[in-house]
């Protein structure tokens, strides 16, 4: 009887202890998939800033570059028009 009663107590405690170690695993379990999940969204998110970041990088010196070159050919434009006239107010005045 005594036997039986320390096999029946000794079963429950493992008994017990599995089921213990079993939660104790799937909340481990559950705290890594929740930790990967917020990594997996913080590196989203950080690559999602980079490319934003990049175009607007790309935008703003193309940007620059085109208005660059407009007021270049603007002040190329407006040299040669003064050097029209210079050359034919002098060819005017001389002849």
């Amino acid at each position: 009887m005594l036997s039986s009663s320390s096999n029946s107590s000794s079963s429950s405690i493992r008994s017990s202890n599995n089921t213990s170690s079993r939660s104790s695993k799937s909340s481990s379990s559950s705290k890594s998939s929740s930790v990967v999940v917020v990594v997996v969204v913080v590196v989203v998110v950080v690559v999602v800033v980079v490319v934003v970041v990049v175009v607007v990088v790309v935008v703003v010196v193309v940007v620059v570059v085109v208005v660059v070159v407009v007021v270049v050919s603007v002040v190329v434009v407006v040299v040669v028009v003064v050097v029209v006239v210079v050359v034919v107010v002098v060819v005017v005045v001389v002849v």
